[in-house]
């Protein structure tokens, strides 16, 4: 019996413990995996960009786009893609201007593209 007891306390505890545990790693769980409340407003930035000549050029904006928290969708414009290859590739970047102003966004774009314009709708 004794022997079932040193075993018993510390299984006890240890199940005690683990709710506590889980509670806290979700309290620190990053910012980008909470899904974004619907009032919360959105831009929207129309640009043409020339990326690096790589074959996925595309994927790789994405993943430095991405990287800004306050950027919710890239949506590309196919038919450039086909006609133009990484240059003159047009995108809309839908963000949160709460989370990221419209110049801090295009300032952090022109650092990974070779050419970022602006196009009006």
């Amino acid at each position: 019996m004794p022997i079932l007891m040193r075993w018993l306390a510390p299984i006890l505890a240890l199940a005690a413990a683990l709710p506590a545990c889980a509670q806290r790693s979700s309290a620190r769980a990053p910012s980008w995996d909470t899904p974004i409340p619907a009032a919360e407003p959105r831009a929207e930035l129309v640009l043409q960009l020339d990326l690096e000549p790589v074959s996925d050029c595309d994927e790789r904006f994405d993943l430095a786009l991405y990287e800004e928290r306050g950027v919710e969708l890239a949506s590309w414009d196919e038919s450039t893609a086909l006609s133009h290859g990484c240059s003159a590739r047009r995108v809309t970047v839908r963000y949160l201007p709460g989370r990221v102003s419209r110049e801090a966004l295009l300032a952090q774009i022109r650092k990974f593209t070779r050419k970022a314009e602006v196009v009006e709708r």
